[in-house]
């Protein structure tokens, strides 16, 4: 959790601890879904009040274990559920809007537990290529398709050349709705991206049953 903001080992810790779980009810392919940490486009981390509360890391290891640890394994995103002008970290990460993230792990131990066929996943990060001055991600997941949160453009994606500098990328969903199609005017070739790489998610995305994507980075 939140605890582990500052933990480098977060991701490994975190698969050990399944790890024990599974052995120790002899049951290797126990389901686990978890929630990622949330966070709010409002949380300003200059604030004394708010100091050291940067969950960017805990994060993205969250995401790193959902492709790690083996087995029955689902991730809950969070992100859409904080209110968009809070700035009290405990009313981000302790969110007060709790009923539609227990849908979306009940729909996933649904899946995951019992073997009721459905489509709980959020759009899962598959691979990207970088040709002719764009960067194409891919998603799995996506059934009826990607959208945003407020029909607006995408956003949250930023994009760097062969000088690792990053820059804030246009961002526009691809005509199957299964990708984002990225390109800049400051970035001539972009050859690697991030999407939500700071602790102020600005770019929630979902799939077409309303499951919002991790952070990337």
């Amino acid at each position: 959790g939140e605890g582990d903001k500052n933990n480098e080992n977060f991701a490994e810790d975190f698969e050990n601890l399944v790890t024990e779980y599974r052995t120790e009810w002899n049951n290797p392919n126990m389901p686990v879904i978890y929630v990622q940490l949330a966070a709010s486009p409002k949380l300003i981390l200059t604030d004394e009040a708010n100091s050291g509360q940067d969950y960017t890391k805990a994060r993205y290891a969250q995401l790193q274990a959902l492709y790690n640890i083996g087995g029955p394994v689902g991730l809950v995103n969070a992100a859409d559920r904080t209110l968009p002008a809070s700035t009290d970290v405990s009313t981000i990460v302790h969110y007060s809007d709790k009923q539609v993230v227990g849908q979306r792990l009940a729909h996933a131990a649904e899946n995951l537990a019992y073997g009721i066929e459905g489509e709980f996943l959020a759009p899962t990060y598959t691979g990207y290529t970088a040709e002719d001055g764009k960067i194409t991600v891919n998603f799995a997941n996506t059934y009826s398709g990607l959208s945003t949160s407020d029909s607006k453009a995408v956003r949250g994606f930023t994009v760097a050349g062969q000088d690792g500098i990053y820059k804030k990328a246009d961002a526009q969903i691809s005509a199957d709705k299964k990708s984002v199609i990225l390109t800049s005017d400051d970035v001539a070739n972009p050859i690697a991206f991030r999407y939500c790489d700071d602790t102020t998610l600005t770019g929630i995305q979902y799939d077409g049953e309303n499951y919002v994507n991790p952070n990337l980075v």
